[in-house]
């Protein structure tokens, strides 16, 4: 009750100046969100509040379910700001530069093309996408000196807080077992490669078909578009086409009003449009209170922002469907993992076909048309995004265990053995692992994205299995079926954070998180 009439309204202010910087970019709202935080961070250091929950955390008296609950994500929540209060800021402060150093870059990017959409024989577009390749490389070295230092004063926090380092530190908080994780990822990577290599040696074919050189000859910069980097998808021109005509934020609101959730009032308050200096980012936000929910983005009318919006409204919903009389610490959803696995649900209702024409999108003969490349790019991207994942997992978890060793010779290890990329040793050296914006944007993050596309997988397949109109996993129609909203609303949204997302998971699919779905799905 404390925490909850001390702290609350701080956050509630946090999130007002934080949508408001978001909104408008300006170093106005930047200072007074840096004011705030401090005052955050002075807060959770209290040892004495942290010494209580510690006690009051392993008594094996308190019968009452939710408050045991809650005194775990408290404890949480402490622990990590129990070191010292002067490095917890100069990080903030850190944090807070290189994100405008990497907004700055994003904002400034070129628009990448993708390689399919490419005309044949280009050695003009082989030397754009060489120097566009070079330019973005090149922008890891203006960051990777207060990166590294970012990395080890995180570390000596951790450490402080009786961790090995800030990433087993994060996963820990995010109430994931390492252990768990690294067999998780270990089978996901052995279950996915025959896929990914005999799919590697296809695309390397049409690259050298496309820009008429030998296969020998193929460098990075060929590939750029062909792996999702944060924040992208491989673009479609031919079905940008069809989104160009249509009022998106309508098709979603109209597509989760069929299944039985109300966004009206989200997108009405949500900034979608293209103007001022707000942050190049696509993201749900509360931006006062918990029934303050808006989304922020841009909308150029391509399949790329359905796709967004889509999975930001899914994170919206389940903000806003959260039973509002559980107390403000299991007013959230269950774990991060599971919000990223909400999103990446509903997002990928864009890529199946029966989705797709049940929204009016295409006609019945232009969904006849593409509907095969449909099939094949849906797929293809999965396999691509899973296996970008596993690399950033594998090279973070690698780098805050030890980010003195050579990050450079790290990065184009993983990324021969990852994406059988050939990189010559000349090329090395060069702090391209900097220029990733994941890691300032959604550090130490990539964990709660697999599990949350493990999550999607599994889920899909346990409705698709209990209600037949669902048709099969990979043409998931759930237009207008209310059996899907109210899954979501009573197996998922309704117990809030009273569960963590292994249980919750268990309890609304019947069975553990597993590999099962995702690598038939995906296979």
């Amino acid at each position: 009750m404390r925490y909850e009439r001390e702290m609350v309204p701080l956050v509630e202010k946090i999130n007002h100046i934080g949508w408001k910087f978001a909104e408008t970019g300006s170093l106005r709202y930047l200072n007074r969100l840096d004011s705030l935080r401090s005052l955050q961070i002075d807060y959770l250091h209290d040892a004495k509040s942290f010494a209580y929950l510690e006690k009051i955390r392993v008594k094996e008296d308190i019968k009452d379910v939710y408050l045991r609950r809650q005194a775990d994500i408290l404890y949480r929540r402490y622990r990590p700001c129990q070191g010292s209060v002067q490095v917890q800021k100069q990080l903030m402060r850190l944090d807070i530069w290189l994100h405008l150093q990497t907004w700055k870059r994003l904002r400034m990017r070129y628009i990448e093309k993708n390689i399919e959409n490419l005309p044949h024989s280009s050695a003009e577009e082989s030397r754009m996408l060489q120097k566009e390749w070079e330019i973005w490389k090149d922008g890891g070295h203006t960051v990777a000196d207060s990166l590294l230092k970012m990395i080890r004063l995180r570390n000596d926090l951790a450490r402080e807080a009786g961790y090995a380092d800030y990433f087993a530190m994060r996963l820990d908080l995010d109430e994931i077992r390492a252990s768990f994780m690294d067999s998780l990822l270990s089978d996901l990577k052995q279950a996915t490669d025959a896929v990914y290599r005999k799919k590697k040696l296809e695309k390397d074919h049409f690259l050298a078909e496309s820009f008429s050189i030998p296969l020998s000859r193929l460098r990075p910069w060929h590939y750029r578009g062909a792996f999702l980097r944060y924040g992208e998808y491989p673009v479609n021109q031919r079905k940008d086409s069809y989104y160009s005509y249509i009022n998106i934020p309508d098709m979603v609101e109209r597509f989760y009003s069929g299944i039985g959730f109300d966004l009206e009032d989200v997108l009405a308050r949500s900034n979608l449009l293209h103007w001022g200096d707000k942050l190049p980012v696509f993201e749900c936000l509360l931006a006062g209170d918990k029934n303050d929910i808006r989304i922020i983005g841009t909308i150029s009318g391509t399949e790329n922002d359905m796709y967004r919006l889509m999975g930001a409204a899914g994170k919206a919903i389940y903000l806003k469907y959260i039973p509002g009389t559980f107390p403000t610490l299991l007013r959230r959803p269950s774990s991060e993992s599971v919000l990223c696995g909400v999103s990446a649900f509903f997002s990928r209702m864009t890529h199946y076909p029966a989705w797709i024409l049940s929204m009016g999108i295409l006609s019945v003969g232009q969904a006849g048309e593409i509907r095969g490349t449909t099939d094949e790019e849906f797929l293809r991207n999965q396999r691509l995004g899973c296996r970008w994942r596993l690399f950033l997992y594998d090279f973070e978890k690698q780098m805050y265990a030890d980010p003195d060793r050579d990050l450079d010779s790290l990065w184009h290890a993983l990324t021969r053995e990852y994406f059988l990329l050939d990189i010559q040793p000349e090329q090395e050296r060069e702090a391209e692992w900097a220029a990733e914006p994941y890691f300032v944007l959604a550090s130490c993050q990539v964990a709660n994205h697999l599990l949350g596309e493990l999550w999607a997988a599994q889920v899909t397949d346990y409705l698709c299995r209990i209600d037949c109109r669902l048709k099969e996993p990979c043409d998931f129609n759930s237009v207008g079926n209310e059996s899907v909203g109210k899954f979501f609303e009573k197996q998922v949204f309704a117990p809030g954070a009273s569960l963590n997302w292994e249980e919750l998971t268990e309890a609304a699919t019947g069975e553990p998180l597993s590999l099962k779905a995702f690598v038939e799905q995906f296979k």
